[in-house]
């Protein structure tokens, strides 16, 4: 998280994240929607397969979430949804539900085979294969 798309919302344990792509690399503005790949496709596979994911925060978001200077790890969030829709500038864009996993919460890990491609079940499972570890600290 560090402030580079106009619909992420940073609510602290809840974050909305927009995904990448579509956007200018000269002026960082969203100039066509974004597709299911590259970071969008790894993240839509951590949701199907119950993988948690590590965010950091940079101190452009500013106060209160983001750090005085540079960046943060901030710890491990689930994806709770996603979805495709259009974004505050007129393209479509994917949003992801992240919610952190506190440090008494189990967290799920992916039994998947394989690291390259979606998984077989379908997106927004409610019962997608997961391995339950305990994290003591």
């Amino acid at each position: 998280m560090s402030g580079g798309y106009a619909d992420d919302r940073d609510e602290g344990d809840v974050i909305i994240y927009t995904g990448q792509g579509g956007r200018d690399p000269n002026t960082g503005l969203q100039i066509d929607g974004q597709l299911l790949t590259r970071g969008n496709k790894q993240l839509a596979k951590h949701f199907n397969e119950g993988n948690p994911i590590r965010v950091s925060r940079g101190s452009q978001l500013g106060p209160p979430h983001g750090p005085a200077a540079g960046y943060r790890y901030d710890g491990l969030y689930r994806i709770d949804d996603f979805w495709h829709v259009q974004g505050r500038d007129g393209f479509l864009v994917y949003r992801f539900r992240l919610v952190k996993i506190h440090p008494n919460e189990k967290v799920v890990v992916s039994t998947a085979p394989t690291a390259n491609s979606l998984p077989s079940v379908p997106v927004g499972t409610q019962e997608p294969k997961r391995l339950w570890s305990i994290r003591s600290g």
